[in-house]
């Protein structure tokens, strides 16, 4: 008959097996916290970083697709799109070239070179780039927009308000086209038109401050005096603690008091002047 394991036996057995438990536990977890680095390639961060808005979350992403792949056409770009954010557009204009040495047909990679010129006020490189991008990507949005902003910059208004309607066409809802839009339509003094793209601006994002300032304007000059200090005052709540703004908001204080007095002076008529 087999002898019964002692109890010193059966304690290291049972220690050996927790001890593995553990360890396989503790395995797992760190998978988990990691899974993004073994279990999602370069290419899957890559798109979950055009997916977000989220700018911490865009930072994480493509410092894990530079530690993956720092010579590919993606750790490039990564690397570019670090040293854009870092104001470092020389560099950034380097590295988005090697990533397009790697794979000429990367189209996000021509509108990140665009975003590099741009910032260095090359608008003629930048406006090829966006082109280039849009030529590999016609629905690149984003790259449209710029293209759109970029002809705006050059003064080149019909083209800037055909690539904002181009974009409107791909996405109707962002309310910065429609603003940009509507800047196009105002330096071409069409200004129903202007109006009423700020108007559309401002019912997607009603914190759009600079949109109300020059709707008020408009309206004003167009003799709509009450919806102008109705702007004007909303354009105040919204920039608030906005320093950007302080001269702006001094113009609308200024504004809101000439129009409530004209607006009173049509309502109660001039009083009559005192003789002297």
């Amino acid at each position: 008959m087999q002898n019964k394991p002692s109890i010193e036996q059966m304690t290291f057995r049972d220690w050996v097996g927790g001890a593995l438990v553990v360890a396989l536990f503790v395995f797992l977890v760190y998978v988990i916290d990691h899974q993004q680095t073994f279990l999602v390639g370069p290419r899957t961060l890559f798109e979950q970083f055009l997916q977000t808005e989220d700018r911490k979350l865009q930072e994480e992403l493509i410092g894990q697709i530079v530690a993956n792949e720092p010579d590919s056409a993606l750790g490039h770009y990564a690397k570019a799109w670090l040293a854009n954010e870092q104001n470092d557009f020389e560099q950034a204009v380097i590295e988005y070239r090697e990533a397009l040495k790697l794979d000429p047909q990367f189209a996000e990679a021509y509108n990140g070179l665009g975003v590099a010129y741009f910032n260095q006020d090359d608008e003629e490189a930048a406006i090829e780039s966006f082109r280039k991008a849009l030529q590999l990507s016609p629905n690149l949005i984003h790259a449209r927009i710029n293209l759109a902003m970029a002809y705006f910059e050059q003064g080149q208004i019909d083209e800037a308000i055909r690539e904002n309607e181009r974009a409107l066409v791909i996405n109707p809802d962002i309310a910065e086209v429609h603003f940009n839009l509507a800047l196009g339509y105002q330096g071409r003094h069409e200004f129903a038109r202007a109006i009423e793209e700020y108007q559309k601006a401002l019912r997607i994002n009603p914190h759009l401050a600079q949109a109300y300032f020059n709707l008020a304007a408009l309206q004003e000059q167009n003799g709509d005096k009450t919806e102008a200090l109705k702007n004007y005052r909303l354009f105040l709540n919204v920039s608030e603690n906005e320093e950007e703004f302080t001269e702006q908001r001094l113009q609308a204080v200024s504004r809101i008091d000439e129009l409530e007095k004209e607006i009173d002076r049509s309502l109660f008529g001039q009083h009559p002047a005192r003789p002297s």
